[in-house]
């Protein structure tokens, strides 16, 4: 399915409450000097936190103010939390910078 085909979709369906997109591949995930192989990353549509049945543990799913103004967010999950930003965490004095930001 192509993007246009998503637009088609959502524009035009009349039976479906919504009509959200998700694409998702396996990749690396890299902060703080450490990296994470074969982490899922999903690309969403903002609507699809909506249509999710369970909530995140902590933080929020992406949001339509966020696609408006482009905002840099992401939810991950706790192990790639655990595994990039322990150290972070543990001191209430580091600030968290992801991808290329951290360098």
């Amino acid at each position: 399915m192509t993007w246009d085909d998503y637009l088609y979709l959502r524009d035009n369906t009349k039976l479906a409450v919504r009509v959200g997109a998700q694409a998702y591949g396996v990749g690396r995930t890299k902060a703080n000097g450490q990296s994470v192989e074969d982490t899922t990353i999903y690309g969403v549509t903002a609507n699809i936190g909506d249509m999710k049945t369970e909530e995140p543990s902590q933080g929020r799913y992406i949001t339509d103010a966020d696609n408006e103004h482009r905002s840099m967010v992401a939810l991950i999950g706790a192990d790639v939390v655990e595994k990039l930003f322990r150290a972070a965490i543990l001191s209430a004095r580091n600030s968290i910078l992801t991808g290329a930001h951290s360098k």
